[in-house]
């Protein structure tokens, strides 16, 4: 709430862990129409302080089944407010199975990194992914690359790689699942990044 005060006053009126009261002016323009807040949430009980004091929550990293219960939880805490599910999603668009392998690459690495922290990595296991988890740290600890280590299984659990027509119908999913916007992440391929993302954007605007 301090936040959103702030944004309103120009002016944060805080006291912090230690009691002390600590004023902070905020530098520039005011803002006429604050933007909308949101909490970045994994589990049910951010899900339950976003769904009290924000406008919407982004989740990240998360199975589409995760994604259906943190939506039920937080439309059980908000009622009938307005408010809006968010969910960062890695996808590309992909022309035969090398360009899919390179996409699966390029998302495995950047999931082993997220499956070193426990936030992500003990919440994945939780969801059926265990496996991956102890071997993406048993990788890491033996200095071996933790990308090998992580399944296709995880990867298709956790992001969208495939034709426009299976990335899109993964997005539905989403959708069905209860989060209001998608944000499409897309994973480039291949030696022109550029046209590899601008691929994916035109295949999926089709």
């Amino acid at each position: 709430m301090a936040i959103r005060d702030a944004l309103h006053s120009a002016t944060l009126h805080h006291r912090g862990a230690t009691g002390e009261p600590l004023v902070l002016q905020l530098r520039g323009q005011h803002v006429q129409t604050p933007p909308e807040l949101f909490v970045g949430a994994l589990r049910e009980r951010m899900v339950t302080v976003a769904a009290r004091v924000a406008d919407g929550m982004l989740l990240n990293w998360v199975t589409s089944q995760r994604a259906a219960r943190l939506c039920e939880v937080a439309a059980a805490g908000t009622g009938e407010r307005h408010f809006t599910t968010a969910a960062y999603v890695p996808v590309c668009v992909v022309d035969g199975p090398q360009e899919r392998e390179d996409a699966y690459r390029e998302v495995a690495s950047q999931l082993s990194s997220y499956l070193q922290l426990s936030a992500y990595g003990d919440l994945l296991a939780e969801d059926g992914y265990a496996d991956d988890v102890e071997a993406v740290r048993a990788a890491r600890r033996s200095g071996r690359d933790a990308a090998r280590a992580v399944s296709a299984s995880l990867i298709e659990a956790v992001a969208l790689i495939g034709s426009a027509d299976e990335v899109k119908a993964g997005l539905d999913r989403l959708r069905e699942a209860g989060v209001d916007e998608p944000v499409v992440a897309p994973v480039t391929v291949g030696a022109d990044s550029a046209a590899s993302l601008f691929g994916t954007w035109a295949a999926l605007a089709e």
